[in-house]
């Protein structure tokens, strides 16, 4: 915008859709935050729209809405958060990012169909786990990995 923040229209449309909660709402505040490039802004609204989803009685768009969150705030960096959402919802244990990026990405998405399939596969080979471990004492972070047992 000329004379105001980037962010004020995602911000803005995030809080309308809070205050008059709908599908339509919630999506358009989610398009705003994607073209604003605030990561952390779309993975607050995701999270608040696949609730309001469950409060409709629409579990499996709520899950796929709270995973493509899970992911969009693991992405972001905020770790903790992510790993209180697998605490909280079980199934993200199990979530697929493809499938998560895929629900809020029609429009968007630049992958072809193959380019999806392959990382699919890709995704589904992978054994092994990442978890990143904050040292307050050092002031550090360390990357841990686990190698799952298939």
């Amino acid at each position: 915008t000329k004379a105001g923040s980037l962010n004020a229209k995602p911000v803005y449309l995030f809080m309308l859709a809070m205050k008059k909660p709908s599908k339509s709402a919630f999506e358009s505040a989610i398009d705003a935050t994607k073209e604003a490039s605030t990561l952390h802004l779309e993975a607050m609204v995701k999270e608040k729209y696949g609730l309001y989803l469950q409060q409709q009685n629409e579990d499996k768009l709520a899950n796929d809405c709270l995973a493509s969150s899970y992911f969009s705030y693991y992405d972001w960096g905020a770790h903790s958060k992510a790993l209180r959402m697998t605490q909280e919802y079980p199934f993200l244990a199990k979530a697929s990012r493809i499938k998560a990026k895929s629900l809020f990405s029609a429009s968007s998405n630049t992958e072809t169909s193959s380019q999806s399939q392959s990382a699919e596969k890709s995704v589904a080979s992978s054994t092994r786990r990442v978890s990143y471990v904050y040292n307050s004492t050092f002031r550090s972070k360390s990357k841990k990995e686990v190698k799952e047992k298939s």
